[in-house]
């Protein structure tokens, strides 16, 4: 099970919630038109297929706020503000197929409407910020939430990271810890915290001694490559897996992620059922793809032209990229630069050095000879209207909606082995650092958002990026 328990029951009783408010919004409506309840009820049985299944929307709404997040336990004005926010959004919807779509089936009335948006407000609030706090706050406080965990690494992380899960955190309990370091010594102060020991090639012993429902990496190193090495080797116990290390403070900063107390965890989870969400994002590829390109023709023909007239050489650009696992393809896009501009020397000196770098945090990943891109060219870039072609490359099977960019052949050659390991998913349209840190952060941190993506991909996260992408498409937000 990816998520624990108490998120799954939290999901079932919101919906039980937001279906049992519609129920009452129409009592309520008839009994202020009129006291007449055998009305209610027919209106009620009436609307009760359509409501059953679409109040179901309300998880991945509620998803896209991060209202699934144990951060949001913390504060009750944020998680009210979002409630309302979540459920505005949700009747909105409502309202619009009520308006478009005239049945017997669906809603009809405004006022019944507008008394299931405030009930099923008021309601949540009242049932998440009192009721869900109080029984979060008292499960974890006496120890029956809390997962037992194997805790990895060195002398000085572990012992900070101790510290804190005794002292605040509600969520763990260690119950055996393992030895990172080369050798097979251990620190000597882990005696004193009375729990089974043993270094890294013990380890599959100890978790069988242990039986612990977790492992948490705390690792205080420099080195990306034993990082994630590290995480590699965890991943394979089959247990959920977090990391609790100042080199992924990209992802809290830019990723709404768990907090537990004082700190945050990056979740790197493997995935139960990897093969079925690999399909259905093959199959969602296919058909979004499709869709797309039927439904932007004109703007697809309207762009072709613009780009035809704006300088010489031909509409489309075809280039040579990498794609999963370094297998090379064909990758297409509208052109934005003059002829042979891919040819530019410095450009690619500054991009290897980026590469090798790894470019500090608010260094810009984009290297671009300004002089070298078209008039219109600047207008798709900034838009990322350039990058629409490449939904054929999802179409040929190439490339995904979303996934990490595909380098070109010399900046694969210039990466290191882990800067690979974000091309071990097929290369996409769109990604979690293009809509979240965009051009503000340096490579290093682009390949920890893409991993953190390849990590923790699903359905759900590809579609909630894919909404993500559309809105700094419009807002034209950190495109060069």
């Amino acid at each position: 099970m990816k998520h624990p328990l108490h998120k799954y029951i939290l999901v079932l009783m919101d919906v039980g919630v937001v279906y049992f408010s519609f129920v009452a919004a129409v009592w309520l409506y008839h009994g202020v038109m009129g006291p007449d309840m055998s009305a209610a009820w027919s209106h009620i049985q009436s609307n009760i297929m359509f409501f059953s299944a679409y109040c179901v929307l309300c998880i991945p709404i509620f998803s896209y706020y991060n209202l699934y997040c144990n951060t949001i336990f913390t504060s009750a004005v944020r998680q009210s503000v979002l409630l309302a926010r979540s459920m505005a959004v949700f009747t909105a919807g409502i309202a619009l197929i009520s308006f478009t779509f005239r049945s017997w089936y669906v809603p009809d009335s405004r006022l019944t409407i507008l008394f299931f948006m405030i009930i099923a407000t008021l309601s949540l609030i009242l049932w998440r910020v009192l009721a869900v706090r109080l029984v979060y706050a008292y499960i974890k406080g006496h120890k029956h939430g809390r997962k037992r965990t194997l805790v990895v690494g060195g002398e000085k992380a572990v012992a900070e990271l101790y510290d804190r899960l005794i002292t605040s955190s509600y969520d763990f309990t260690p119950c055996c810890l393992v030895a990172t370091g080369t050798g097979t010594a251990l620190p000597p102060m882990w005696s004193a915290y009375g729990l089974p020991t043993g270094t890294l090639d013990e380890i599959e012993g100890v978790m069988g001694a242990s039986r612990p429902k977790a492992v948490l990496i705390a690792y205080d190193g420099h080195s990306y490559e034993e990082l994630f090495a590290l995480i590699d080797r965890c991943r394979k116990l089959r247990r959920r897996v977090f990391v609790f290390s100042r080199l992924l403070n990209v992802i809290p900063e830019y990723v709404v992620i768990d907090r537990y107390g004082d700190f945050s965890l990056v979740d790197i989870s493997p995935e139960s059922s990897e093969k079925f969400t690999d399909r259905l994002k093959h199959a969602l590829d296919m058909v979004m793809g499709l869709l797309i390109i039927i439904a932007m023709s004109p703007f697809f023909i309207f762009l072709a032209v613009a780009v035809k007239f704006s300088s010489a050489g031909p509409v489309f650009y075809k280039q040579t990229r990498v794609g999963k696992n370094g297998k090379p393809f064909t990758f297409y896009k509208f052109r934005s630069m003059y002829v042979d501009s891919d040819k530019d020397s410095w450009r690619i000196s500054r991009t290897i050095d980026s590469i090798t770098s790894g470019n500090a945090s608010g260094a810009t990943t984009k290297v671009v000879n300004r002089s070298s891109v078209t008039t219109i060219g600047s207008i798709m870039r900034k838009t990322s209207l350039d990058e629409l072609p490449q939904l054929f490359n999802v179409i040929k099977g190439d490339m995904s909606l979303v996934g990490p960019r595909p380098p070109l052949p010399y900046e694969w050659d210039n990466y290191s082995p882990w800067h690979k390991k974000r091309l071990r998913s097929i290369p996409g349209c769109t990604g979690l650092w293009q809509v979240t840190a965009r051009s503000k952060v340096g490579f290093n941190d682009t390949v920890l958002l893409d991993l953190y993506y390849l990590y923790n991909r699903s359905t759900w996260m590809d579609l909630k990026i894919l909404f993500q992408t559309v809105a700094v498409v419009v807002l034209a937000k950190g495109g060069e």
